[in-house]
């Protein structure tokens, strides 16, 4: 006898921090470089020091291979031809949090096109927060940082941003 079921099915019967990896497929970039599309990835030891990559309010992370040739629009449009919820304008729409990895560490900060003013807004970092932590719990293998990747290259110490002590 053969049973099937579902991602939605197999993560309410086994423990929620069970990582399910999936490479999605590939999308060719604005040079033509092949682009690897990853969800929930277990490690990104080998992609680049720079990928980029979404995280969904339910706590999917979405990853691409490479940091210097895709941006967030390009990863945005190929999870929407494949059906997921991502926002066309996603650094205002809050579906998804664009983010980029921080050098070769484990760390994910938020994208580059979030300005200290959004992010100063107290309603747009709880959402902010509150998609962090849902990714947190269900990819507890990386590092998901409330403070934009320009203030880690710019050294900016990011103190405007701390509007919840339990982060």
């Amino acid at each position: 006898m053969k049973i099937v079921i579902n991602e939605n099915q197999l993560m309410s019967i086994v423990n929620y921090n069970v990582i399910i990896e999936e490479k999605l497929g590939f999308f060719t970039d604005a040079f033509g470089h092949f682009v690897d599309v990853y969800k929930n990835p277990k490690s990104i030891e080998k992609f680049d020091s720079e990928c980029r990559g979404y995280l969904t309010k339910n706590g999917d992370l979405f990853v691409v291979d490479d940091g210097q040739y895709t941006i967030h629009g390009m990863l945005g449009r190929y999870l929407r031809e494949k059906g997921y919820d991502i926002p066309v304008h996603s650094y205002s729409d809050l579906r998804a949090v664009p983010l980029q990895r921080n050098g070769k560490t484990n760390e994910f900060y938020l994208g580059e096109g979030f300005s200290r003013p959004e992010l100063k807004d107290r309603k747009i970092m709880h959402e902010i927060l509150s998609i962090l932590e849902v990714g947190k719990r269900k990819n507890p293998q990386f590092i998901f940082i409330p403070k934009s990747i320009n203030d880690v290259s710019s050294n900016y110490d990011g103190d405007d941003y701390n509007v919840s002590s339990e982060w």
